[in-house]
């Protein structure tokens, strides 16, 4: 949460000079290049005696950073959402001072990067619940192997 305090802070520094936009890198870009490395980084092994289905493996290979972070990934995940709302505002600030390139590289990078695929991986609760709620019924089939999973893990 602190980081995504800070990118606040950044923003509103490149907001009113977009010669400091470079700032972007470095605060906001070192933890979502640190969120992607957990997000995207190989699921390690599981014990072959777990006897996982097909559908719990592709659970697994997908949602392994919110199974074995528990406690960390939602908040990251949350961390993650404050960022993509400030960078799209930011986005929004310099396409209105006509830093075309810089906002449209924000909004690439708030709305494809970060709402499509790492924050739903890292907190499945925000997507597939409300998905399966909805009755779609893929999001049911991942819920039901996500459950499983987590029960045999914890077992």
């Amino acid at each position: 949460m602190v980081n995504a305090v800070l990118t606040v802070i950044v923003a509103l520094i490149v907001a009113f000079n977009i010669n400091l936009s470079w700032l972007l890198l470095i605060i906001p870009g070192l933890y979502i290049a640190y969120a992607l490395f957990i997000t995207y980084s190989k699921a390690p092994a599981l014990k072959s005696s777990l006897n996982l289905s097909t559908q719990e493996k592709a659970a697994w290979n997908k949602y392994h950073a919110y199974l074995r972070f528990p406690f960390a990934a939602p908040s990251m995940s949350k961390g993650l959402s404050l960022i993509a709302f400030t960078l799209i505002v930011l986005g929004i600030t310099l396409l209105i001072q006509n830093a075309i390139l810089e906002g449209v590289a924000l909004f690439l990078v708030a709305g494809f990067l970060l709402f499509s695929t790492m924050i739903s991986r890292l907190n499945p609760q925000n997507g597939v619940v409300a998905n399966a709620q909805k009755g779609n019924p893929i999001a049911i089939e991942e819920l039901s192997a996500l459950q499983s999973l987590k029960d045999k893990l914890s077992s």
